[in-house]
């Protein structure tokens, strides 16, 4: 590595690269020492920093390294997928009750296209949430984290509240 200096970090990279005749993406920079103004000009350091140039073999090896870790880590995709399933299977067992509504007693009912929607979509939103508040419990026992999740619904949205 080579050491450059300069009034600022910028001007001292600025100077090393050139003189290196390199472009920044094809160089290691290491900042040794930032500037030091000083106190009334006592005291006033150059930064400092170090630039070595990497090269077509190093590059090489590493990205053929990089290959063969990428192979042995299991897909995201697939990690996901399988937890799907698990809350799919969970779901299925467990008991997933529709909530009652209130009698109405009153024959003269007009029955708006509102309310339709707000009956059909109570039960799914209500399956949805439970859904999202298990993956997302999952999500932060693999995270090894303590947090409280409070669950709420309104219309069409679903707030999840997280306390660690």
């Amino acid at each position: 590595m080579v050491l450059f200096t300069g009034a600022t970090v910028e001007e001292a990279i600025e100077k090393g690269l050139q003189e290196l005749n390199i472009s920044r993406l094809r160089a290691h920079i290491k900042v040794v020492s930032r500037e030091k103004k000083g106190f009334l000009g006592f005291g006033k350091k150059p930064a400092k920093v170090e630039i070595e140039g990497i090269t077509d073999e190093v590059t090489d090896i590493n990205e053929s390294v990089a290959l063969k870790n990428i192979k042995n880590v299991p897909s995201s995709v697939d990690v996901v997928e399988e937890y799907i399933e698990e809350v799919d299977e969970t779901l299925e067992k467990e008991d997933v009750s529709q909530p009652e509504l209130p009698k109405i007693d009153d024959k003269n009912v007009v029955i708006t296209s509102e309310a339709i929607e707000k009956i059909d979509l109570l039960p799914n939103i209500e399956v949805a949430a439970a859904q999202v508040t298990k993956y997302v419990e999952n999500i932060i026992y693999e995270m090894d984290l303590d947090a409280t999740i409070e669950t709420t619904t309104s219309k069409r949205q679903i707030n999840l509240q997280i306390e660690t």
